[in-house]
């Protein structure tokens, strides 16, 4: 989001298990003055992939600001699970618009993995007054729930020396809008299979497709096969 930068400074380091990135500017905007950016981030390593983190990220221009405070952290435990979590909360000023007002944010992931399964389960909220200038995101105002299950096969290499592996799945996700109260639903199911020299074949048929828009629920489907 700075895109005529003015001046800019950035500076990164470590120091024992903490690492640290901050970065200043001024960015040139033609008729609408200029805007600061100041943004932090900080992270703490807890051993491994393990690690506790915190940002701040602010855009001030004039009368206007956007402010945003958030902490995360990624666990490995038990060797097969991982969790991760972040929450941001924002602070907005707008006096030609809505004036002040608060927002946040929270996402968090756990997962499974081994040689013969994949499990992922993630949930999603952002508020509708969710807002931060400094980042990219599709939408807000929903919680939304995913989940994605995968076996892994593995067929006797000896009688089918070919033949690498399958990995049928199931992937679904359910979104809830806040504001229309509408719902998204999406449901597929599908494999993967592994050959020899890099060869592999693929399915997913979307079993259930609805999308909701402009107070509208669209149903949508379809069959995608790769190799």
């Amino acid at each position: 989001k700075i895109v005529d930068p003015i001046w800019g400074a950035r500076i990164t380091g470590e120091t024992g298990k903490g690492s640290f990135g901050l970065l200043a500017a001024r960015d040139k905007l033609p008729d609408q003055g200029n805007a600061n950016f100041w943004l932090g981030r900080g992270k703490y390593s807890l051993g491994g992939e393990n690690y506790f983190g915190l940002l701040y990220s602010g855009r001030e221009q004039d009368r206007q600001y956007n402010r945003a405070i958030g902490t995360d952290f990624n666990f490995r435990f038990w060797k097969n699970h991982a969790l991760e979590t972040n929450y941001i909360h924002t602070f907005t000023n707008d006096p030609d618009s809505r004036g002040k007002y608060q927002g946040e944010a929270l996402s968090t992931e756990y997962s499974y993995s081994t040689r013969s399964f994949d499990g992922e389960l993630v949930f999603e909220h952002f508020d509708n007054d969710f807002r931060m200038d400094t980042s990219f995101y599709n939408r807000t105002g929903f919680n939304s729930w995913e989940l994605y299950l995968s076996p892994r096969l593995f067929p006797d290499k000896k009688k089918l020396p070919w033949f690498h592996g399958i990995s049928p799945y199931i992937h679904g996700v359910y979104l809830h809008d806040l504001v229309t109260t509408l719902d998204d639903t999406f449901l597929s199911v599908g494999f993967e299979a592994q050959f020899t020299k890099q060869a592999y074949l693929s399915f997913d048929w979307g079993v259930v497709d609805k999308e909701s828009w402009a107070g509208q629920t669209f149903k949508k489907g379809g069959i995608a096969g790769s190799l």
